[in-house]
């Protein structure tokens, strides 16, 4: 495919300038420019099809004090194109070059991708944390989770790492809880597609309890 070659080309969309510098009005610091691609297909099933891309940037210029000035109504497009060019140097030209190239090449001949499988389960991810805290003995604590994922959805609850029997559903209550149930706790969410472990959080049982009765007078 010799003959599908882009054609490049580079255009100043923009100056900034120095209102005064060095005795001399309205200097120029930086260009901003374009690098366009653009190609007509010559071969092959899309010939005749043609296909654009930009490449955009800036570039600092820098002017030498006792050199030859031009009156910035004098300057014209190639002048500054070569002050940018030498600025920036061949290897970074041919670079904004290439890439301009290449963004009209992957419009041609899109990257392959691999998306998962229409029928692929997707696997579960946590979109509610189970929230840690201070319960009082004698007081009840329910630690929650949430899911999202393909149907069906296995839940199972921890404690410092060990398995609580029979715990395999969105919440875990504690019932009356006594100083043995302060812990670290989480949950696992799993299905066909894969497993989650939710954040580990800690209940501290406090030992007081609340005061009953009347107040003395």
């Amino acid at each position: 495919m010799s003959e599908n070659v882009p054609t490049i080309t580079w255009k100043v969309t923009n100056l900034d300038c120095y209102p005064k510098y060095d005795q001399e009005t309205d200097v120029v610091f930086t260009v901003h420019w374009d690098c366009l691609g653009n190609m007509t297909v010559a071969t092959g099933s899309l010939s005749g099809s043609t296909y654009n891309s930009r490449v955009y940037g800036t570039t600092g210029v820098t002017y030498h004090s006792g050199s030859s000035f031009t009156p910035f109504d004098q300057l014209t497009e190639p002048q500054v194109l070569g002050w940018t060019f030498d600025s920036m140097g061949t290897s970074q030209k041919a670079s904004y070059e290439a890439a301009a190239s290449n963004a009209i090449y992957t419009q041609i001949d899109p990257p392959v991708v691999s998306p998962p499988l229409p029928w692929s389960p997707v696997p579960p991810t946590i979109t509610v944390q189970p929230v840690g805290g201070i319960v009082i003995v004698g007081s009840d604590y329910t630690f929650n989770v949430a899911a999202t994922g393909t149907s069906p959805l296995s839940y199972q609850w921890y404690k410092n790492s060990t398995t609580i029997t029979g715990e395999t559903n969105t919440s875990y209550t504690i019932v009356s809880a006594s100083l043995n149930n302060g812990g670290t706790y989480n949950a696992v969410v799993s299905n066909a597609g894969g497993v989650v472990t939710s954040n580990s959080v800690t209940l501290t049982i406090s030992g007081s309890t609340p005061i009953s009765g009347s107040i003395p007078i």
